[in-house]
């Protein structure tokens, strides 16, 4: 297993050239791919979109825009490594829910098969399209 971050994926092409998995259709697969997610309740992705809507300096990738408006039945839970994992909401609904306290966050390690990457702009990849979520474990992390 490995894990990926927002700033490895954004550096696909920049280290990979001809042969990153980013292509122009935003497609890609990597299997096997492990993620520490906060453990919250996962956001609505047309919530998320409303927030990309309202700074479009910010949030300029149409594309990404797009494909947002036509995911149904999807959410995003964040990632502790900076990605947001769009899933299927019965996925998401799989993972355990858990209210941070003032001293600790709550983490699930999830595996997964990353399908897609997308940017929001900037030229980052920051969502990654997931699927074949399976939660390894759970693990808190005292602050104090």
């Amino acid at each position: 297993m490995f894990s990926i971050s927002s700033a490895s994926a954004g550096i696909f092409n920049s280290l990979l050239g001809d042969q990153s998995p980013v292509d122009e259709e935003n497609d890609i697969e990597l299997d096997n791919v492990t993620f520490r997610t906060y453990a919250i309740d996962a956001i609505d992705t047309q919530e998320y979109l409303a927030d990309f809507k309202s700074e479009p300096e910010t949030y300029n990738n149409n594309d990404t825009i797009n494909w947002m408006e036509n995911l149904e039945g999807y959410v995003i839970i964040p990632s502790k490594e900076g990605d947001f994992l769009v899933m299927n909401a019965s996925y998401a609904s799989d993972l355990p829910v858990v209210e941070d306290k003032l001293d600790a966050i709550t983490f699930n390690k999830i595996s997964c098969k990353i399908t897609e990457a997308h940017s929001i702009g900037k030229g980052m990849v920051d969502l990654l399209l997931v699927e074949d979520v399976k939660l390894v474990g759970t693990e808190t992390k005292h602050l104090l």
